[in-house]
């Protein structure tokens, strides 16, 4: 996964990315491939949407998925994972380093 995303990141709007773990389950599933188009401006987000969120070493380098809410600061998010599993988490927008929506997504059944 780590090696697509930087390749997707470093094309100027699009792309694709395969699915890792179940924190997004049952929307997104280990496996698919989901289409993403890098967006330019954190503040003019659809709230409930899904993200494709990438931040750097100073936010342990994460790579993930999650619904985008409005955090309890100005300059930050809350993101939260489909499966309840995971908890909600805030993050601080400067520790962001590219984000990109979700356009849709190829699920394989079948082999």
């Amino acid at each position: 996964m780590e090696k697509t995303i930087k390749t997707i990141s470093n094309q100027p709007k699009s792309g694709f990315v395969r699915v890792f773990g179940e924190s997004m389950a049952p929307e997104l599933n280990p496996g698919d491939m989901v289409a993403v188009e890098q967006i330019n401006n954190l503040n003019i987000l659809l709230w409930g949407e899904t993200y494709l969120i990438v931040t750097g070493p100073d936010a342990n380098d994460m790579k993930i998925f999650r619904k985008v809410f409005p955090g309890p600061e100005n300059d930050s998010l809350t993101l939260k994972a489909r499966n309840p599993v995971n908890a909600d988490m805030v993050l601080s927008k400067k520790h962001i380093q590219a984000m990109f929506a979700v356009k849709g997504s190829i699920t394989q059944k079948h082999l």
